[in-house]
């Protein structure tokens, strides 16, 4: 049974993989982490004895594990909680729609060849594309979100939980700045639900739902990409010129999905709101199912 999930699920364990490949990389980039880890790792017992003779460790008891050694020796407390997550993560605010796209290929080819021969034996065509879309589009988020919560967990382990930046304002309009700062993990959590799961599915759905009416398959993956940078080109041009705190600017960030792929430093827009309003292309691609439903059903 595990060989066959494997086997059926390995293009979205490819997603993962792409999505594990950026995260390393940005981490590595910025922090220099893989050789500072891999250095900790190899020398374990040589930072141990180097710290205790410098008494940066009291006690060599066994009280002290691997994850605290590497803070203690490589003064990682530097390490902002905030900032790990947001550099680790910064290059999805360009490769979110990029990625998500990819299955729409997978879509295009089978809607194009088995598809074609199963719905003549199915009786409900709507029910039975959504379903696949729908599917297909929740592997794409679990892919993306699994690969965040392990960076999460990670960044949990090491990065100071006591010097906080100051907090970010998605999330805390309805929770508060002390979910933020009493519960660092569960904000992190929640906002990489957003950025990570709601997001990816969003696009997948989109990019999915094009591949069921286009006639190219890289149609559907241009489309999808178009729409999310043109947002992302008009929104930035109308900030820079309106400025941010005025009133078009306020408007313009709801429509931008870049900016909340990378939660940035802005304030005053409503969390719930800008979720919805980055979920029109969920809806249009809803309205294009329905659409293909209606003019297969008249055949």
């Amino acid at each position: 049974m595990s060989k066959i999930m494997f086997k059926l699920n390995k293009k979205y364990l490819a997603i993962f993989a792409i999505c594990m490949a950026i995260i390393v990389v940005s981490l590595n980039s910025d922090y220099s982490f893989i050789t500072r880890f891999f250095e900790c790792l190899f020398n374990f017992d040589e930072q141990v004895k180097f710290l205790y003779e410098y008494g940066d460790i009291p006690t060599l008891n066994g009280d002290y594990g691997f994850f605290e050694i590497y803070m203690i020796y490589n003064d990682v407390f530097y390490y902002g909680y905030a900032s790990m997550i947001i550099w680790s993560t910064q290059l999805f605010q360009i490769l979110l729609p990029v990625i998500t796209a990819i299955g729409s290929f997978w879509i295009f080819k089978e809607w194009n060849s088995i598809d074609f021969f199963v719905l003549s034996k199915k009786d409900g065509y709507a029910k039975y594309i959504s379903k696949k879309v729908v599917l297909s589009s929740l592997k794409v988020a679990i892919a993306f979100f699994v690969a965040y919560l392990l960076l999460l967990i990670f960044v949990d382990q090491i990065a100071d939980k006591e010097n906080l930046q100051s907090a970010r304002y998605i999330l805390t309009d309805i929770f508060s700045e002390d979910l933020y700062y009493d519960h660092i993990f569960i904000y992190f959590f929640l906002e990489g639900f957003i950025r990570f799961f709601i997001m990816p599915f969003v696009y997948s759905f989109f990019a999915n739902a094009l591949a069921l009416v286009v006639t190219k398959p890289w149609q559907s993956f241009l489309y999808s990409n178009l729409y999310y940078f043109a947002l992302t080109l008009v929104g930035g041009v109308i900030l820079y010129l309106g400025g941010i705190g005025s009133a078009i600017s306020n408007i313009a960030i709801y429509f931008m999905p870049s900016l909340l792929m990378g939660s940035g430093d802005y304030y005053g827009f409503s969390t719930i709101l800008i979720i919805l309003t980055n979920c029109i292309p969920l809806f249009l691609g809803i309205f294009l199912i329905y659409k293909k439903a209606r003019s297969y059903e008249r055949l």
